[in-house]
């Protein structure tokens, strides 16, 4: 005969054998789900911070002047410990006490109150009774201090018998004076962004840097509201003074709490595109980083390839954005070491900076002058020199021209024609942008006669702008060796490296930023080196082209105290 466990054993099993295998799991997922629900909620419970629901106290500080005549009275009350550093010290004979029972203005209605219950102390030195008592705000400043102006006029009179009663002083005008012009001398107050207001903040910023240009915002006020409270924002555009430098948006944000007007100030500063050491519009899925190294910002609006391979890995200084979600690795992505080669940190899914369509240097520029601009109309080979002049000599010819760089400090332009190619190498001793609607070939060095890492007031700049590619000479014409390049470059459809032949031991240096709409494999004829030139973070070679994003270059993350909005206002 079988128990009553074993009966109900069977049953149970009989019910679990006749379940389908569909009903099975669902069931078991719904009971693990459960359990990882209760183990995230123990956790959760455990990391709340206890004191987030818990009323700040705030101190309230109440100044009344000091009767010469009672100092007797003074004797046992508890003394404040120091004036607070924002306000001036008072002198000796106005020097403000700490109030007790006898210096609170005496009414019938708190004398009842003290009769019936000692212990229990005034809390306004107003004739009229005090209202409800409201949480304290830790930010609510118009309830720190109390007006002496709102004292009752002095009353003479017998004093009562009972002990608790409490004495009528008149405050002295000069006493309130100098509290007045106290409160009004201490410095501004600033106070912490909350972590709500932190992340708000952020997407704000985001959108307004990513879509300033299309929010029709210059010289405008933009509110909105978050949880109950509203915020605005005022847009000031300053542009740009002269070509080499960028416009900036100064913004003023602004709220209301407690009463309390609140301030911070942003500023923004729109990106041209050698601001980046490097960008990538479309990133050739041939071509791998590999046995390179970048010293300074880097976006690309596509997928990266990243090769590492026989212990040899390309090195990332500065931070990487892409516009994708991810990138593409050599090995097992789980096992990709991303900080031995992001150094600088790696952000994915950033929206995409598109490229201009087409470069025109002159068109929004009126201050240009025909004496800066330089035209050529067949295929050209200059040379910069270092004494601030270059050479120039046209295809079937064999003459030589010689020409001055400006020294006014002005930008001076070496423009070609389209379908006609231009060679450029040297030294240069000056502000220059070598633009072409075609191809532009570097057959050599190009470097600057003042390097700005050695001499700190070098104002030598050079800007290379293509419209189509931007290519490096084949080998017989730049000779063995590193090839090092200091400029911007700007390539809008291909940055090229031709004639890949080599033993992989020469580098390419470019000091500078380098900008294409896509580039072609350097190795084994050179390993890459990107160094950025510092002093593109706040100018640009003159007239270069700039993106439609914005940079937040400037933000404290904490409010000022603009204006104190009373009831006595």
């Amino acid at each position: 005969m079988q128990s009553w466990f074993t009966k109900s054993f069977q049953v149970t099993t009989g019910w679990w054998r006749r379940l389908t295998p569909f009903a099975k799991g669902l069931l078991f997922s719904l009971v693990l789900h459960v359990q990882v629900l209760v183990v995230l909620a123990m956790i959760f419970s455990f990391l709340l911070p206890r004191n987030q629901f818990e009323t700040p106290l705030v101190f309230d500080f109440v100044f009344a002047p000091v009767d010469e005549t009672d100092n007797a009275s003074l004797e046992g009350s508890h003394k404040l410990h120091e004036t607070s550093a924002q306000l001036p010290r008072l002198p000796e004979r106005q020097h403000l006490a700490a109030p007790d029972i006898s210096q609170v203005v005496d009414t019938p209605s708190l004398a009842r109150q003290l009769a019936e219950n000692p212990s229990r102390l005034p809390v306004s030195i107003e004739s009229e009774p005090a209202p409800p008592a409201q949480p304290a705000d830790p930010l609510d400043l118009s309830s720190r201090f109390v007006s002496e102006a709102s004292a009752p006029p002095e009353e003479t009179g017998a004093q009562s018998d009972n002990p608790f009663t409490v004495k009528t002083l008149t405050p002295s005008p000069l006493t309130t004076a100098v509290n007045r012009r106290s409160i009004r001398s201490a410095p501004p107050v600033k106070l912490a962004l909350t972590k709500r207001q932190r992340r708000m903040f952020r997407k704000k910023f985001r959108k307004w840097t990513e879509d300033y240009y299309k929010m029709e915002l210059p010289d405008s006020v933009y509110t909105w509201k978050d949880h109950g409270r509203t915020y605005s924002a005022r847009f000031s555009r300053r542009p740009a003074r002269s070509n080499t430098e960028l416009d900036e948006v100064a913004v003023e944000v602004a709220t209301v709490q407690n009463g309390v007007e609140l301030t911070a100030d942003l500023r923004m500063r729109r990106l041209a595109f050698s601001n980046f050491a490097q960008f990538v519009d479309h990133w050739d899925p041939m071509v791998a980083v590999h046995n390179d190294e970048l010293d300074g910002r880097f976006h690309a609006n596509s997928k990266i390839n990243i090769l590492d391979r026989h212990g040899v890995k390309p090195r990332f200084h500065g931070k990487v954005t892409t516009a994708s979600f991810d990138v593409s690795t050599s090995g097992n992505r789980p096992f990709f070491d991303d900080k031995a080669v992001f150094l600088g940190g790696l952000e994915t899914g950033v929206k995409a900076i598109a490229l201009p369509r087409r470069f025109s240097p002159f068109l929004e520029d009126t201050t240009v002058t025909k004496e800066q601009i330089r035209a050529f109309d067949d295929e050209t080979w200059i040379t910069f020199r270092r004494n601030g002049t270059y050479t120039w000599r046209l295809k079937d010819s064999e003459s030589i021209g010689t020409s001055a760089i400006p020294r006014t400090g002005r930008a001076f332009y070496l423009v070609g024609a389209r379908k006609k190619k231009l060679h450029i190498r040297g030294v240069l001793h000056g502000r220059v942008l070598v633009y072409s609607p075609g191809k532009i070939m570097i057959d050599d060095d190009l470097t600057y006669a003042r390097h700005p890492e050695v001499s700190a007031g070098s104002g030598d700049f050079l800007g290379i702008v293509s419209d189509r590619d931007i290519e490096i000479s084949h080998p017989d014409i730049t000779g063995p060796g590193d090839l090092n390049i200091y400029a911007s470059i700007y390539a809008h459809r291909r940055f090229v490296v031709r004639h890949l032949g080599g033993t992989g031991d020469d580098t390419l240096v470019i000091y500078g930023s380098l900008t294409a709409g896509s580039l072609s494999a350097t190795e084994p004829r050179y390993a890459t080196r990107v160094q950025f030139d510092k002093r593109l973070k706040t100018v640009r070679p003159p007239s270069f082209p700039v993106s439609n994003r914005y940079d937040v270059t400037d933000w404290e993350a904490e409010w000022k105290v603009k204006s104190r909005r009373t009831e006595r206002e």
